[in-house]
């Protein structure tokens, strides 16, 4: 639909289905509004300290406002809490990588929170960041012509708030063609990452995208030395260690270094890249060390 940017702005409401007997419809109020006096209109952001949904929170905001702001603060909170590594080459500038979880995944999660929540519902769209993973609790359930399996694959798009759908599709935040979740599994895909999880729980479908960091404990669960976390650190900052970088970070031998790196190599932590002294160290993704860590568990319960 093109509608003339001059048109007095009652009509453009119109033109748009935005105006119902004379009045604003809710949908315009949600989505046009400077400050939308709904309690919808509400999106919580949480740090948390563990792997567990516990208090106190390292970080809390909740952002109001249209349903536009509604996407773009959140996951600017999202990326300010994510590690995104800073790659450092001697006479190179700066290299900035991509963020650990797809930003594209992250934002089409949100979006889909944020058009598809049942807005009869009083509760909030939350983001909760844990060490290990980001989950994006949306307040309803499924259409029910659509299973979780389904989001797996392709499937209709099945838009539960038409109007607000229609105006995200004009710009450009959404596609009409119901592809969202498998873009969200495909993305992760390509960063290494484990599989998305699609599930409906306490009235909420919920996504979690699990994270590429390895936490405390996971390390533990791989009987990681000390000396190794310290690298494992260095990398989530720097993007990649080289062997004599290991070596100075802990006062070590090169042999010792390298018995220690080559540790990390055999247990899937990191990948060895390059030949001679172009050779650096870099953290595998976390779908990659998931399945060992589970191994390891099991093992560990089966004793």
């Amino acid at each position: 639909m093109n509608i003339p940017e001059n048109l007095p702005i009652d009509e453009i409401l119109t033109r748009l289905n935005m105006l119902k007997d004379g009045g604003l419809t809710n949908a315009s109020v949600l989505l046009f509004s400077k400050e939308p006096k709904f309690i919808q209109s509400e999106v919580k952001c949480i740090v948390l300290p563990t792997t567990e949904f516990v208090k106190p929170y390292v970080s809390y905001h909740s952002y109001e406002g249209n349903l536009f702001d509604l996407v773009d603060k959140p996951l600017a909170f999202v990326l300010e809490n994510i590690h995104r590594p800073l790659w450092l080459e001697y006479g190179k500038a700066a290299a900035i990588n991509p963020y650990e979880i797809p930003e594209d995944a992250v934002r089409e999660c949100i979006v889909n929170a944020v058009v598809h929540r049942d807005y009869e519902s009083p509760s909030k769209v939350q983001i909760r960041i844990f060490p290990d993973r980001v989950e994006i609790w949306n307040p309803g359930n499924l259409p029910c012509q659509l299973k979780i399996d389904d989001l797996k694959k392709p499937h209709p798009s099945l838009p539960k708030n038409s109007l607000i759908f229609r105006q995200f599709y004009r710009a450009g935040y959404v596609e009409d063609v119901g592809g969202g979740t498998t873009d969200i599994i495909q993305l992760c895909k390509d960063s290494e990452l484990a599989e998305p999880k699609f599930e409906e729980k306490m009235g909420y479908l919920i996504v979690t995208i699990y994270r590429s960091v390895l936490t405390e404990k996971h390390l533990d669960d791989m009987n990681i030395s000390e000396r190794q976390k310290k690298a494992i650190n260095y990398m989530k900052t720097h993007g990649k260690i080289k062997r004599t970088e290991y070596e100075k970070l802990h006062g070590l031998s090169e042999r010792s270094a390298n018995r220690e790196l080559k540790e990390m190599v055999m247990k899937k932590i990191v990948k060895k890249t390059g030949r001679g002294p172009t050779t650096f160290y870099v953290m595998t993704g976390y779908g990659e060390i998931w399945r060992d860590i589970d191994l390891i568990k099991k093992r560990k319960g089966s004793r």
